[in-house]
């Protein structure tokens, strides 16, 4: 008995383990982000929610990515929302995965988050009814089985972006309350494994005086260099499709001379940069700056200032060596899930009130 006892416990679990890797079913998964999705495709988001907190979030943000069908956006497909309700299981306690239609509906509205999880979303579809679908679904999980229940129902969905919260709450004056680290740890191991494009949300609210219906949102997105910073791009473009959203790149160049010829990373962030000139050249909601930033204390101080002017930051998570020297910020960085610069933009101890979505370009596993 004791000899099965320290088989089952500890030698087995080791070498199916060290047998199997969940990433390896994502190795087909290619192209799933935003950046390579056709003009008349739907765009496809798994938006995760761990507690009440992360809901006025998740919704905001959905309102700033759907518009009304017009002669501008015709061709563009809708937004297919699929909304994952995440509850931490205790236990041996089985896991399991729960659709909110109508068999299930009676015993999840027995829950009042899940109801008000359910009356958020169907308001959010009704308003949006156009351009959006909403889905819905509520998770019983294991903490360290949370990653892997997001990813597979993201790849049932074929998502293109998962957008989960930081984890980092904020009082309704926009002041620092605490953080979650259940919800830090779930978030880093679901970078490492995800099937396509993650987005990570931190969450401050709009600036008081904001009306939901007609105000204007400024959203603002860092441009550094690199493939996550390309598809945050790929994202705000989008976004810039709506009336609401004023929408402004900042470019970050080192001021060094670069041999752009050899260096095809930087070729391609001007081809898409230019794309994105091109697209918004005759509107009047988008706005193009450069600005040169030589060493950490001046791109610190420049991401405050820029911060002072948006009400929304979209930002990539990894950067291109080519492009900045970080380096001696990536030493004081506090949630590292989220790069130097949304650590930056996520700081306690950052005025402004903005709130910042750090995006992941799809990893290639294999």
């Amino acid at each position: 008995m004791i000899i099965y006892v320290l088989l089952n416990a500890g030698i087995l679990p080791t070498i199916i383990k060290a047998l199997y890797d969940p990433k390896r079913k994502y190795i087909g998964y290619v192209k799933r982000d935003i950046m390579h999705l056709k003009t008349n495709s739907d765009l496809k988001i798994l938006t995760c929610l761990h507690k009440p907190d992360n809901i006025s979030g998740a919704i905001s943000l959905l309102e700033l990515l759907s518009s009304p069908l017009n002669n501008d956006n015709k061709d563009r497909g809708v937004i297919a929302v699929t909304a994952l309700h995440l509850v931490k299981l205790a236990g041996r306690t089985f896991p399991i995965l729960i659709p909110h239609d109508k068999r299930s509906k009676a015993r999840l509205l027995q829950n009042s988050y899940i109801q008000t999880m359910m009356l958020a979303f169907t308001e959010f579809q009704q308003e949006n009814w156009e351009s959006t679908t909403v889905s819905s679904f509520t998770a019983y999980s294991h903490e360290n089985l949370m990653d892997q229940d997001i990813c597979n129902l993201a790849l049932d969905h074929l998502t293109s972006m998962i957008i989960v919260p930081s984890g980092r709450k904020w009082s309704p004056d926009g002041e620092y309350e605490s953080d979650d680290i259940m919800i830090r740890r779930v978030n880093e191991s679901l970078l490492d494994l995800t099937p396509c494009s993650v987005g990570i949300l931190n969450y401050r609210g709009y600036n008081k005086g904001k009306k939901k219906t007609n105000s204007i949102i400024n959203v603002g997105v860092i441009f550094i260099g690199g493939k996550d910073d390309r598809e945050a791009l790929s994202l705000a473009k989008w976004m810039g499709q709506n009336s609401r959203v004023c929408l402004t790149v900042i470019r970050f160049l080192s001021g060094q001379e670069l041999d752009k010829s050899k260096n095809w990373d930087y070729l391609v962030d001007d081809e898409v940069l230019n794309d994105l000139k091109a697209t918004y050249s005759l509107a009047n909601n988008f706005n193009y700056m450069e600005k040169v930033v030589n060493g950490g204390p001046a791109v610190a101080t420049t991401v405050r200032l820029v911060a002072e002017d948006h009400d929304l930051m979209i930002v990539g998570r990894d950067h291109e060596d080519y492009s900045l020297d970080l380096t001696g910020l990536a030493q004081w960085m506090e949630l590292p899930e989220l790069g130097v610069i949304g650590d930056l933009l996520a700081s306690k101890d950052l005025r402004a009130r903005v709130s910042v979505l750090v995006v992941q370009h799809q990893q290639q596993h294999g």
